[in-house]
């Protein structure tokens, strides 16, 4: 690798001395083109490609909602009857409890994910979209095509997988994961520069699941107690119903749906990340099958076993250790990639052990965050800005070590070198200075000092003329030499 510029050279990496060729070449990589700074926020906004493709995905979303509204909530004739449609109580209390599942498990797997090299708004935004694309299109697209299948294939029901074991085995896990983890390949070809870790790829098509569960669980729910209203002599309750499948699907197996989808963002990401061409191809497609071949087992063993408890205790429970343990795993695996890249620019100079240690260790990054927390937003937000860079500066190094990325990295290395040598000179630094300073020791330092007897902050007392200097001698009048007086002096009289 040819050798970098100094931090402080910033000539080379404004975004207006970027030239045409340089950005082509940015943009084949997949890097981020420098925006230029002068341009108001309006333009940039209008002028970003991935604003029209937000715009586009909301329209499609809002589009795929109605088309599912009006597949499942009028009637629905079939050759060999009517199936009656959903009613819109049934909707809202089967929305209510799928919400109970659906909402902590999206927060967790955020959480999950860590070791990010975008800003938490930026990726808000990659996360929501694929939430959206698994609980709206996903689960559109697989009705229809579920249907549409199964008639093919002559299977007695209407397509849906509750009406047919035969469907739901062997037609919903190819329909379904197919559906859910289109999304994963648009991201995959359009950032798969963001896309650097494994833990990533986890987070990603777990929300993509998490939705997909999410309307899928409202459908169910809401069957169950238009049955129970609409039959005679059952004697249970609707609600009592719905809660007992709520039991069922969004207790113990809550996590089916994230964990299938899990396989197909595994397969990504290892694709992503290796040089072989053969393994570039082979590992999504074995990702999708692993994932359509556990859902298959998972239905197979739903549909054909009476009780339930061996499903969860030979299948779902080993699945979840595993998962979870693996996960475990990938934050120590990811620690020690960082710190093995940024070693690199700690033995050319060009980055301090002390910043290396603080990327690359969750705890350090925590603490470093929670300093400046107190320290005010600016500082925090810088912080966080600090830490992002950090990171996908190790990320980078890893790409280019890899040949994943060609000369192009070298001017991203640049620009993240100039964007952090620009937060050190406003003083911010990924080791704190100095301790943490909560709110209520200010306070207490503040009482203490006030107590003392001293001054305020921006509180300045009064000068007076020193002895021997000159005083004023009053309106129009002359300074008049200082005297002490006479200590024997005493009134008349006296």
């Amino acid at each position: 690798m040819s050798v970098l510029p100094a931090a402080s050279d910033q000539s080379s990496v404004e975004s207006d001395q970027v030239t045409r060729v340089e950005r082509q070449q940015m943009r084949r990589s997949g890097l981020p083109v420098p925006t230029r700074p002068d341009d108001p926020i309006g333009k940039r906004i209008l002028t970003s490609g991935w604003t029209w493709a937000y715009v586009a995905l909301l329209l499609a979303y809002v589009g795929c909602v109605i088309g599912t509204y009006q597949m499942m909530v009028p009637e629905k004739v079939l050759p060999n009857g009517v199936v009656p449609g959903m009613s819109e109580g049934g909707l809202k209390a089967a929305n209510r409890l799928a919400l109970i599942t659906a909402i902590p498990l999206a927060i967790v797997l955020m959480l999950a994910d860590r070791f990010r090299t975008q800003g938490f708004l930026k990726r808000l935004w990659v996360w929501l979209f694929t939430f959206g694309w698994g609980a709206f299109v996903a689960t559109f697209v697989s009705a229809h095509l579920n249907t549409w299948v199964s008639q093919f294939l002559s299977i007695v029901g209407d397509g849906d997988p509750s009406t047919s074991v035969r469907a739901a085995i062997f037609v919903a896990p190819f329909v379904e994961e197919a559906a859910k983890g289109t999304i994963l390949f648009w991201i995959a070809i359009l950032i798969r520069y963001r896309w650097v870790s494994r833990l990533g790829g986890l987070v990603l098509a777990g929300l993509s699941g998490a939705g997909f569960a999410y309307v899928e669980n409202i459908i169910y729910y809401a069957r169950v107690h238009d049955y129970v209203v609409n039959t005679a002599g059952t004697g249970t309750d609707p609600m009592a119903a719905m809660f007992e499948l709520f039991i069922v699907r969004g207790g113990f197996s809550f996590f089916a749906h994230p964990v299938f989808t899990m396989m197909i963002g595994l397969g990504l990401v290892i694709a992503l990340r290796a040089c072989s061409k053969i393994v570039r191809v082979v590992a999504p497609l074995a990702g999708y099958l692993g994932a359509a071949l556990l859902h298959m087992a998972w239905n197979g063993f739903a549909s054909t076993v009476q009780q339930p408890r061996p499903l969860y205790i030979f299948l779902a429970l080993p699945i979840v250790f595993v998962l979870t343990f693996f996960i475990i795993r990938q934050y120590g695996r990811e620690k020690r990639l960082l710190r093995a890249r940024l070693s690199d620019y700690t033995l050319m100079g060009w980055l301090s052990e002390s910043d290396r240690d603080v990327i690359s260790q969750a705890l350090k990054r925590f603490w470093a965050r929670w300093w400046a927390f107190f320290e005010g937003p600016v500082v925090w937000w810088k912080m966080i800005t600090m830490i992002r860079l950090g990171t996908e500066l190790g990320y980078l190094r890893d790409a280019m070590t890899r040949g994943l990325v060609d000369e192009a990295g070298l001017m991203r290395e640049r620009q993240i070198f100039a964007e952090m040598e620009q937060l050190r000179l406003d003083g911010i630094h990924l080791e704190p200075l100095s301790k943490v300073v909560y709110p209520w020791t200010r306070i207490a330092e503040w009482n203490r000092d006030r107590k003392q007897g001293k001054a305020l902050p921006g509180y300045a007392p009064p000068s007076y003329a020193p002895p021997g200097s000159a005083v004023g001698a009053g309106i129009g009048g002359g300074a008049a030499p200082y005297s002490q007086v006479d200590p024997t002096w005493a009134p008349p009289g006296r």
